[in-house]
């Protein structure tokens, strides 16, 4: 198999960015945009299954995380996708064995155009392959990541799988131990109440209200966000691509509950009026 010192070097990259990281959300969107770039995927989902023992049944919808999408796309698989999904099926019933496969390769082209995934979801937005790596330690289900790529390009090839079968191993890894940090610390975590009795003043937008649990990167975007820069001119100030910058705040307003920036900016500061 030969992979291209460019992909090597982001292979490295991407593992030395993700061994940093602390926070599950930032991990969840640091690899699906490197990931993306690196595969060529126009679109990418993250999907969590270290708390529902991989049954899709017991999935929640913040445990979807849809990027480089419409926001209603996370509410529509969870509802009407999910249950039939054929890469949500095989990655359950495989949480030991074969880490990555690509859509083609598990249903035939006629089985796919009737399936709610094709209706709902890669037809609106012109996919036509998937490509999607399981996360698993131990015979443990703790994730899978899933790259659409859109018609105009082919669809996955033996390069491709290749190249993420040798990324799966670290990703599982870095992921597992993300997975560990986060129950330690919602052991330990209580969350407050965001009211205008409680809150402060000054440019850091009331601590960023820290029941809504945003991590360190996240509340930089905020900081950012606050001065009323783009999501391409907060990518020049943390060094991060406007497509990451844009993955992060989608993982922010779903925690605040809101879909845009001016909201944000008004919860956070606990504007309820």
């Amino acid at each position: 198999m030969y992979i291209s010192p460019s992909s090597l070097q982001r292979i490295h990259d991407l593992g030395q960015v993700l061994t940093d990281i602390d926070n599950m959300d930032d991990f969840r969107v640091e690899s699906v945009s490197r990931l993306s770039t690196l595969f060529s995927a126009s679109a990418s989902a993250f999907m969590h299954w270290a708390d529902a023992d991989g049954k899709a049944s017991k999935m929640k919808r913040e445990d979807i995380f849809f990027t480089q999408m419409d926001e209603n796309y996370q509410e529509l698989y969870f509802s009407e996708v999910l249950a039939s999904d054929p890469l949500t099926r095989w990655v359950s019933n495989r949480p030991g064995g074969q880490q990555v496969f690509t859509l083609v390769s598990i249903t035939s082209p006629q089985q796919l155009r009737r399936s709610a995934l094709y209706r709902e979801i890669l037809s609106p937005n012109n996919n036509h392959d998937i490509l999607t790596i399981s996360l698993n330690i131990g015979g443990k289900l703790l994730g899978n990541i899933s790259l659409s790529r859109a018609r105009g390009f082919s669809v996955y090839e033996k390069t491709d799988v290749e190249l993420a079968q040798l990324l799966a191993p670290m990703l599982s890894a870095t992921y597992y131990n993300r997975v560990l940090s986060h129950k330690i610390l919602d052991a330990d975590t209580t969350p407050k109440a965001c009211t205008p009795e409680s809150s402060e003043t000054g440019s850091e937008l009331k601590q960023h209200s820290p029941q809504y649990w945003l991590s360190t990167r996240e509340k930089d975007i905020v900081r950012q966000l606050e001065k009323g820069l783009t999501a391409a001119k907060i990518g020049e100030q943390l060094a991060i691509s406007p497509w990451t910058v844009k993955n992060h705040l989608q993982s922010i307003y779903r925690k605040v509950g809101v879909n845009n920036r001016v909201s944000l900016l008004n919860k956070l500061s606990c504007g309820y009026g």
